[in-house]
């Protein structure tokens, strides 16, 4: 193996030089690395991780919260730490992904073998292996998202316009080692900038890499082979010309070669209409082609961050703790034997202060929704949302939606439920019931000015998982309507 060669278990899977940022990740055995069977072993897997991406900075620079943009120097040493620190976090999470990926593949075949023959027991057991890969993964990308939100500035509705609502990649089968040297070159070339790869987030679907220049922030989309240099090359002399990529019939004779650089041309314009996103904070919508404005709004963003820490703190010294965040989102905090108890202890609460099952959320399904912040952004500290991710504590939470629609009135909106058959209507209408909340087969429906619309499921999960408050969330909607 050459220097640099990222390794796993069974050989060597890519090629490249990952100089000082990279170190080669030691050799690990089962019990220590986190296989499929291992919490423990996964767990301290992530918690070395998580000390690269969130620590490693602030302890290798020995610069104090307050002197960072104050003191030139020690901010760029503070900086460069901190990149430093991510790079490493970066090829760990690579490698460790890359071994997930094979477990799958072979935890896959063996699935296909029990339900030939039908082994029901030995199925369950592979369907639960598989899950917690799943799982795996879920967390170590959710710590490469929580890079990508700190580098776009915590700015979650940024994270949205990145995200393209399709699958997660496959590092095994990806262009990874020409991102891996592309990643090398911009991080050696100069510490205080920093280049992180897209597929080890959730959210970043468009370009292969997100670079955080000294004073800006761009997208990278890595195209090799033959076929793409040369659509490329082709799309290049169409922009010269000054010809528009309708015409691409009349310039290329060869139809696959037409549809291929058709298909580059919308990625290199997803990516240019992002960037313009970040720079200006308005542009076009990369996934529908709107005009669109991101930061639309007169009413000041709000959270619960604050209330979730001290629900937290209260749960760590008494093994159980309950709030209710303007009288509308219901949260209970367990650990230790509440925990199992603790979701129907919260059922029977909304029950009986609502009159209705309103559903109960578990807080960590925040790791397999690309869209909101990340769990690694949140300001719980490393020690308990390591409890959290590893089910130490249990977080459960609830909104009253008839005191949601009540926010939406105070605010001079006309809001009321649906019946499933005005819903059922919206849905045929539209063509899709994709986006908009039901509970029970209602949809809620919104009135203001002259604009009519269903809550979506996006304000849903921005209470629940961006802890937004119900009336900054309300409030922010409702201004943005002109």
């Amino acid at each position: 193996m050459g220097k640099g060669d990222l390794k796993t278990r069974k050989g060597k899977i890519h090629n490249g030089s990952y100089g000082k940022h990279w170190p080669k990740p030691k050799k690990k055995n089962t019990n220590s690395r986190g296989t499929v069977d291992d919490k423990k072993g996964f767990e301290k897997t992530i918690r070395q991780i998580s000390f690269f991406a969130f620590l490693f900075g602030m302890k290798n620079s020995k610069i104090k919260v307050e002197e960072i943009g104050v003191n030139k120097l020690k901010t760029e040493i503070f900086f460069k730490k901190c990149h430093e620190g991510w790079a490493i976090a970066q090829q760990l999470i690579i490698f460790e992904i890359l071994e997930i990926e094979k477990d799958q593949e072979s935890l896959k075949i063996k699935l296909k073998e029990y339900r030939r023959e039908r082994k029901k027991d030995f199925e369950k057991k592979v369907r639960q292996k598989i899950n917690f890969s799943k799982f795996k993964t879920n967390v170590l990308r959710s710590i490469g998202s929580a890079i990508g939100c700190t580098i776009l500035g915590g700015a979650t509705h940024l994270i949205r316009r990145l995200y393209l609502e399709e699958l997660p990649p496959t590092l095994s089968t990806s262009n990874l080692g020409s991102v891996i040297r592309k990643v090398d070159e911009i991080n050696e070339n100069n510490p205080l900038e920093f280049a992180l790869i897209a597929d080890i987030t959730n959210f970043i679907q468009i370009g292969d890499i997100l670079y955080k220049g000294e004073d800006f922030v761009q997208l990278i989309e890595m195209k090799e082979g033959q076929k793409n240099i040369e659509a490329k090359k082709i799309i290049d002399n169409l922009k010269k010309n000054k010809k528009s990529i309708e015409e691409i019939d009349s310039v290329v004779k060869d139809k696959k070669m037409g549809k291929q650089v058709k298909r580059m041309f919308r990625q290199i314009e997803k990516g240019n209409r992002v960037v313009k996103l970040i720079k200006n904070d308005k542009g076009i919508d990369p996934l529908r082609g709107v005009e669109m404005k991101l930061l639309d709004s007169e009413f000041p963003y709000e959270d619960y961050h604050m209330e979730l820490i001290e629900l937290i703190e209260k749960c760590n010294r008494e093994h159980h703790a309950y709030n209710v965040i303007e009288d509308c989102v219901l949260i209970g905090a367990y650990s230790h034997e509440h925990k199992f108890k603790g979701k129907y202890i919260l059922e029977a609460l909304i029950k009986q202060f609502t009159g209705k099952n309103y559903p109960v959320t578990n807080y960590i399904r925040l790791i397999s929704i690309p869209t909101v912040q990340p769990i690694f952004s949140k300001p719980f500290g490393i020690k308990d949302t390591i409890n959290i991710i590893f089910d130490r504590i249990r977080i459960s939470l609830c909104i009253d939606f008839d005191k949601l629609i009540g926010i939406f009135n105070a605010f001079g909106a006309e809001a009321n439920w649906l019946t499933t058959k005005q819903t059922q209507r919206i849905k045929e209408y539209s063509g899709s019931s994709h986006g908009i909340f039901t509970f029970k087969n209602q949809a809620i429906l919104i009135k203001y000015k002259n604009e009519e619309r269903c809550l979506g499921n996006g304000i849903v999960a921005r209470i629940l998982f961006d802890n937004q408050k119900p009336t900054s969330a309300v409030g922010m909607l409702l201004s943005a309507i002109k």
